[in-house]
């Protein structure tokens, strides 16, 4: 019997020499001073089993039956903890997702690439089709360079419900995904308003969750030439804030609005390498091109 899960406090009207070296030893002989405890007539014990108090009872409680409630305790407890774990894991499956989001935004590769598993049936399926393992992931997130600030790749990951298998090593999770991009050509930009469906299979590599399958459906796109206001009200909106503003205290050196090219900065590490990420970077360069230009 694992003695953390057993607390004895004794009242007697009778002192009992040596019973504190016999509740920390262990085996045969702690369950001897408790059967002869129990069975005491001129004795009361106070029971602890964790953190639940069971008032002793002269000679009613055996053995067996303390013993049947520390099992059912504990099995309690085995419940808890694994209900626990698959809490936590579905928490940093979500944040992995979202990460992804935010880093799509502005095709951010390196930080994308590093989401995904190691292993060999690492997918990514997309409009154009299924790219088959990491080095092919690779190839397409790296094969647009994104060096025009007037890109944009906004896709929030929403509404996601996540099942953890039994095993604890993998997942599956399904979101929905919208957003709008802007997308840089030889002759100006396209601009889309658009929606879909994301499945994706999770699977869990050295303890850390990564994205082994992403598979994203697109169900609509719509371009915002015309909006819920009747044409003849539209009137174009500023680039920066209105004049009828109350004046800042400490106003803005520079539009961050699109297409500045800058990132909001994160405040989170990578979720799988748990290193710094590029934008901070990224920023500086373009608050130097400011500078310069």
């Amino acid at each position: 019997m694992r003695r953390s899960m057993l607390q004895w406090r004794y009242r007697s009207r009778v002192p009992y020499s040596g019973i504190e070296r016999y509740l920390h030893s262990a085996g045969i002989e702690s369950r001897a001073v408790m059967r002869k405890r129990l069975t005491s007539k001129s004795r009361k014990a106070t029971i602890d089993v964790a953190g639940t108090k069971y008032p002793g009872k002269e000679n009613h409680m055996g053995l067996e039956e303390l013993e049947a409630r520390i099992r059912l305790l504990e099995e309690r407890v085995t419940s808890q903890e694994k209900k626990l774990r698959t809490l936590e894991d579905i928490e940093e499956i979500e944040r992995l997702q979202r990460a992804y989001g935010y880093y799509i935004e502005h095709w951010m590769a390196g930080e994308i690439i590093d989401l995904f598993s190691d292993g060999p049936d690492a997918s990514l399926t997309l409009a154009a089709g299924t790219y088959l393992g990491k080095s092919r992931i690779k190839q397409y997130f790296e094969h647009y360079k994104n060096q025009n600030n007037e890109f944009m790749h906004q896709v929030m990951q929403l509404q996601g419900i996540i099942d953890v298998n039994p095993d604890g090593q993998t997942a599956k999770g399904q979101w929905y995904g919208f957003g709008a991009v802007a997308i840089p050509v030889e002759k100006g930009v396209i601009q889309e308003f658009f929606g879909g469906i994301y499945g994706v299979d999770y699977v869990k590599e050295g303890g850390i969750w990564k994205l082994k399958k992403l598979r994203f459906d697109q169900v609509f796109s719509c371009t915002p030439l015309r909006g819920w206001v009747k044409p003849e009200r539209v009137v174009a909106a500023p680039d920066g804030p209105s004049a009828s503003l109350l004046k800042a205290d400490i106003p803005r050196t520079f539009s961050l609005r699109y297409p500045s090219g800058y990132i909001f900065p994160f405040h989170f590490k990578h979720p799988v390498t748990g290193k710094e990420t590029s934008e901070r970077a990224h920023n500086a360069a373009i608050d130097e091109q400011k500078k310069t230009s």
